[in-house]
């Protein structure tokens, strides 16, 4: 455990949360090589600390999130949300931020997050049953064709007769499907406009096969402006992951820039992936 002499150096962290539909800001540390020992939620997909500082924000009981950053023990680039802070535990390259000090919600059921703004019509497709509405944080979003699948919060997906490994009592192995990194479904909106583009609401459309999330360009109470992702297995190419963005810009002046984030650490345990540089802003 983390001693007061050992303690972390704080990074000051700007963060941003909705209330009532406004932006609010929030300043966090960020402890390096930190963690929370027996205190994990569950995790979920963020590209860096800043992305698990607004997750945690969006779920209550949410004390404390920690980022497993390049170099930590498992460098697969996502978010640990902790139900208490009261069990630091050193954590060689991993970051975490506290987000509501003094808060203990281990051993209750974490409730769902907040439903914030999204589109108008997804409500009247709720009513027909043909779409199921959740908060930002869809950890069970989950993706399918019958050749592969797999849950797009773990940017990995499984392929129909690709396994790694094999029996061995000696190595304590067996033959298991090879989780396969998947760069387009961890894909996400990260910002508009040069500003963060946090999700608001997210769905799983059970007409079309799709998950669907949510991010607005303005914070108001009314879907006006927004973003949303469409991530889903092809039924016809099953070869293909695909995420599309659909931006609604109609009442706005002026052109909107949006950025998007692959959340894959290349990492899977089964693979490892290099990532190429190009020149410009190309995807790596």
């Amino acid at each position: 455990c983390l001693s007061p002499r050992s303690s972390p150096v704080p990074t000051p962290l700007p963060a941003m949360r909705l209330q009532a539909g406004v932006a609010v800001a929030a300043a966090f540390r960020v402890l390096q090589s930190t963690t929370y020992e027996n205190a994990k939620m569950y995790s979920i997909q963020g590209g860096d600390i800043q992305d698990c500082a607004d997750h945690c924000l969006y779920q209550e009981g949410c004390a404390a999130a920690t980022w497993n950053a390049p170099g930590s023990k498992y460098h697969d680039g996502n978010c640990d949300l902790q139900c208490s802070t009261a069990t630091p535990t050193l954590s060689a390259k991993e970051q975490a931020v506290i987000v509501r000090p003094g808060v203990n919600s281990c051993g209750k059921p974490a409730p769902a997050p907040a439903i914030g703004v999204h589109p108008h019509d997804w409500k009247l497709r709720q009513k027909r049953s043909n779409l199921l509405i959740t908060g930002p944080v869809a950890t069970d979003g989950h993706i399918g064709n019958g050749y592969m699948s797999g849950f797009i919060a773990d940017g990995v997906i499984y392929v129909a007769g690709v396994y790694n490994d094999k029996l061995s009592y000696a190595l304590g192995t067996t033959s298991h499907r090879a989780g396969v990194p998947s760069y387009a479904a961890s894909a996400v909106l990260s910002e508009l406009n040069g500003r963060r583009a946090p999700m608001t609401a997210s769905a799983l459309d059970i007409e079309y096969a799709t998950v669907l999330r949510a991010s607005p360009f303005n914070k108001t109470a009314q879907w006006t402006a927004g973003c949303v992702q469409r991530t889903y297995a092809h039924r016809e190419q099953q070869h293909l992951v695909v995420t599309e963005f659909e931006c609604d810009n109609s009442q706005g002046e002026t052109a909107v820039s949006a950025l998007v984030r692959t959340h894959a650490s290349g990492i899977t345990g089964d693979y490892d992936v290099d990532g190429v540089e190009e020149e410009g802003d190309g995807i790596h």
